[in-house]
C-alpha cells in the first residue's frame, strides 16, 4: 500500500501466524507472511459489525487455539483500550522506542475514547520449547508482555497476556474514519529472548530441596501436573486443579512447599478459557482449590528417599500451611455461595434426612431439576448449574419420577441433569469416589455446564455393609464424600433415614451431623397430606427456612397389560399450610414450657442451640407434673412421651443435648 513506510532490512523474514474464519472457530490455518503483507492485512479494516474473520501470532501443535498447545509467537500484539492516547502521540512513542510497528484502531474505538492494536514484530519467534515448562513459559510471555507495554508508557488490556489470544482482523463501525498507521524502527528484542528463561528466583532446586534426587523427582512432578492443568478443558478445570494439588502434596513439605506448588499450579490456571457456564475463575478461587488439595495429598505423604537426610527443625515443616491474617486485613465475606439461598450452599456437604415414604426422595428431585433448570424452588432463589442424581435405593423408579416431572412442567430442551442407577462404596476405599468423580467431569462436558450438586441416594447403601453406629465406617463415609465434593466442586446431598424414634433425628454416629454443613429433616405429621421441609442445621445461612408440599399423582403412560402407569410430583404448598394444629393436651404442655422459659429460662452459646431463651428438660418436666399433665408413674411416663414426641414432629418445640443436659425451647410461641 502507497501509504506503508518500508520495513528495515531486518525484519524481511517471514512471520508465521494463524487465521480463523470467526472467534468461534478453534482450528488454526497457519499462514507465513512477509512483514509487508502482514502491515497491508492490518491496514485492510473494512466497515461493518464487530467480528468476522480473526488472526492470532501464534502458531499451535495441534492447530486447536489454546494455551497447552501453543508453539511459538511472532509478534507482541498490545490491546490500548485506556489513556486515549492521540495518533501522534502514539506514533511519537513507537519512534522514540525505535520500534518497528503497525497501528490500527479498533472497532470500538471513538474521538472520544480512542483504542488501538499495536503490532510489534519480534526478532525471532518466541518459543515455549525455550522454557523448563510450560507453565513457567506462559509466565514468561506474560512478562515479555506487560513489559514492552511498559517500555512504551501504554495502559493495555491484561487479559491479552494470554499467549493463545484471538484478535478480529481490523473492522471500523460504517461513517467512522478508520485509523491506520506504521512506524519503521528494529524489530523487538524481548528483555529475556537472548538467552533461555532462568528458574524463577523462589524455584532454583538447589536452594530448594537439599537433595539433587529427590529435586529432580519433584521438579518433574511439578512441571507433569501443571502441562495438565493447562491443557484441562473446560467443565474438569476444578477436578484437574485439585488433583494436580493433591499428587503434588503427597510429596513432604521439605521437598514440595506449597508456595512453590501454588505458584506453578495457579499460573498454569491462569490461562484457563472463559467458562460461559460458570463466569471467570477468580485468583482466591483457584487458591483455595489447590490449598485443598495440597492438605489432601499432605494426608498421606510420599517418603523421602531413603538416603535423604531428615529435616533439622521439624518445627518449620507447617509454617507454609498456617498463614495468619492479621486483624486489619481481615475483609467481610459478603458474596452469597448458595446454590439455593436458605437452604443449600455451593460446594457444601448436606444431608436431607426423613423416615419411610414421606417424599424424601421426591423432594430432593424436586429440587435438584429446579436447579439444572435455573428456576425458583419454593420461592427461594437459586443458582443454574449440573446435577448429577446417583440412585443407589429404588433403582429404575426414579427414571419415572424424573418423565413426572418433566411432564407435569411440560420441559423441554436441554436439560443439564443426569442419573447414575448403580451401587456405590463410599466406605471401603476411595476407589469409587475416585471414579464418581471422574464420572461426573465427563458429564459435565457431556451436558455443557460444570456440576453443581451432586444427590447419593441412600446414605445406608453407600455405606456398602457397613456400621452406621461406628464412627469408622461413619468417618470413611464422610471423608470419601467429601474427597467427591473436594474434586468436582460440587455440593454433595446424602439422603438419609430417621431412626426409630423420629424426635432424635438422623440415623447413625454423631460424626456425620458434626461434618455437614447443613442438615433438612423431612416430616408429615400422621393423617396429613403436607410434607415439610424444615432446616435444623445450617453452617453459614439462616436456620429459619421451611418449607412445604404435596404429592400429586401423575400418569406417565401405560403398561404392557394395557393398564396406566403413574408416578407423583411435588406441589410446593406455603409452609403456613404445614403447621399441625396441637391436641388440647399438647397446646396446655406448649403452655407450660413458655411459662418455664420466661420464669427461669436463660440464653446459652451452644452451636446447636439458636440465639434464644431455652430450659432444662427436667424444669419443662416438673412443671408439667405440677400442672397434673402427667403422673410420676410408667403411665406417666409414657404420656410425657408422647406429648414430647408429639410437639417435636409438629415443630412446636427444639431438643438439644449438651455435654451435661437436655435443653428445651419453643419454636411455636
Amino acid at each position: 500500500m502507497n501509504n506503508t513506510p518500508e520495513l528495515c532490512k531486518n525484519q524481511e523474514s517471514g512471520l508465521t501466524i494463524s487465521l480463523f474464519s470467526s472467534e468461534r472457530d478453534p482450528t488454526a490455518e497457519g499462514k507465513t507472511l512477509s512483514r509487508h503483507a502482514l502491515t497491508d492485512m492490518m491496514a485492510d479494516s473494512r466497515p461493518g459489525v464487530k467480528g468476522g474473520p480473526a488472526w492470532s501470532p501464534a502458531t499451535f501443535r495441534t492447530g486447536l487455539r489454546s494455551n497447552a498447545n501453543v508453539e511459538q509467537i511472532c509478534a507482541v500484539v498490545l490491546d490500548v483500550d485506556a489513556g486515549n492516547i492521540a495518533p501522534d502521540a502514539l506514533k511519537a512513542n513507537l519512534a522514540k522506542a525505535k520500534l518497528d510497528a503497525t497501528v490500527h484502531g479498533t472497532h470500538s474505538s471513538t474521538p472520544e475514547g480512542r483504542k488501538y492494536r499495536v503490532v510489534i514484530p519480534l526478532e525471532k519467534p518466541w518459543r515455549v520449547s525455550d522454557y523448563p515448562s510450560r507453565a513457567e513459559a506462559i509466565g514468561a510471555w506474560r512478562d515479555i508482555y506487560m513489559d514492552t507495554a511498559a517500555r512504551l508508557s501504554l495502559a493495555v488490556d491484561e487479559h491479552c497476556t494470554d499467549p493463545a489470544r484471538l484478535y478480529f482482523l481490523p473492522r471500523h463501525r460504517d461513517g467512522a474514519t478508520p485509523v491506520f498507521f506504521s512506524v519503521e524502527g528494529a524489530a523487538l528484542v524481548p528483555r529475556d529472548s537472548r538467552q533461555p528463561t532462568p528458574p524463577r528466583e523462589s524455584k532454583p532446586p538447589d536452594r530448594l530441596f537439599t537433595d539433587r534426587r529427590r529435586a529432580a523427582i519433584a521438579s518433574a512432578a511439578l512441571r507433569g501436573e501443571a502441562d495438565r492443568v493447562l491443557a484441562a478443558p473446560v467443565g474438569s478445570q476444578h477436578a484437574t486443579l485439585f488433583r494436580a494439588a493433591a499428587a503434588l502434596g503427597n510429596f513432604t513439605a521439605d521437598t514440595l512447599s506449597e508456595p512453590e506448588i501454588t505458584a506453578e499450579l495457579s499460573a498454569a490456571a491462569a490461562s484457563w478459557p472463559h467458562d460461559p457456564a460458570r463466569g471467570p475463575w477468580q485468583a482466591e478461587q483457584i487458591f483455595k482449590i489447590i490449598r485443598d488439595g495440597v492438605k489432601t495429598g499432605r494426608v498421606t505423604p510420599r517418603p523421602p528417599p531413603a538416603d535423604a537426610p531428615s529435616p533439622c527443625n521439624d518445627r518449620d515443616q507447617g509454617g507454609d500451611r498456617f498463614r495468619p491474617i492479621p486483624f486489619a486485613n481481615i475483609q467481610p465475606v459478603l458474596e452469597a455461595r448458595y446454590l439455593v439461598k436458605g437452604l443449600l450452599d455451593a460446594s457444601a456437604l448436606s444431608v436431607l434426612c426423613g423416615p419411610s415414604n414421606v417424599g424424601k426422595t421426591f423432594a430432593v428431585l424436586h429440587i435438584a431439576l429446579h436447579i439444572a433448570m435455573g428456576r425458583e424452588v419454593f420461592g427461594l432463589k437459586v443458582r443454574r448449574g449440573g446435577v448429577i442424581y446417583v440412585a443407589c435405593e429404588g433403582g429404575t423408579g426414579i427414571l419415572s419420577r424424573v418423565a413426572a416431572f418433566r411432564q407435569k412442567h411440560s420441559v423441554s430442551g436441554k436439560v443439564p441433569f443426569a442419573v447414575i442407577i448403580g451401587a456405590i462404596d463410599l466406605r471401603s476405599t476411595a476407589a469409587d469416589a475416585d471414579a464418581l468423580a471422574d464420572a461426573v467431569t465427563r458429564a459435565a462436558r457431556d451436558l455443557g455446564a460444570p456440576i453443581s450438586l451432586i444427590v447419593i441416594d441412600t446414605l445406608a447403601r453407600a455405606l456398602a455393609g457397613g456400621n452406621e453406629n461406628e464412627s469408622k465406617d461413619m468417618g470413611a463415609l464422610v471423608c470419601n464424600a467429601d474427597r467427591i465434593r473436594q474434586i468436582t466442586g460440587a455440593h454433595v446431598q446424602l439422603i438419609h433415614h430417621t431412626g426409630k424414634d423420629e424426635t432424635k433425628g438422623m440415623r447413625g454416629h454423631s460424626s456425620l451431623r458434626g461434618a455437614i454443613d447443613t442438615e433438612i429433616e423431612v416430616s408429615r405429621p400422621q393423617g396429613s397430606n403436607t410434607t415439610t421441609l424444615s432446616v435444623t442445621k445450617q453452617r453459614d445461612q439462616s436456620k429459619d427456612t421451611r418449607v412445604a408440599f404435596t404429592l400429586e399423582p401423575v400418569e406417565i403412560g401405560i403398561d404392557e397389560d394395557g393398564d396406566p402407569v403413574t408416578s407423583c410430583v411435588v406441589v410446593e404448598t406455603e409452609a403456613s399450610e404445614a403447621t399441625t394444629k396441637l391436641s388440647a393436651v399438647n397446646s396446655l404442655a406448649l403452655g407450660k414450657l413458655n411459662d418455664v422459659l420466661c420464669k427461669t429460662g436463660r440464653k446459652i452459646y451452644h452451636p446447636d442451640v439458636p440465639n434464644c431463651v431455652v430450659c432444662d428438660l427436667n424444669e419443662w418436666r416438673a412443671a408439667l407434673k405440677d400442672a397434673g399433665l402427667i403422673d410420676n408413674d410408667a403411665a406417666g411416663r409414657q404420656k410425657y412421651k408422647r406429648i414430647k414426641d408429639s410437639l417435636l414432629i409438629a415443630r412446636a418445640i427444639a431438643i438439644a443435648n449438651t455435654e451435661t443436659t437436655q435443653l428445651v425451647w419453643s419454636v411455636r410461641a
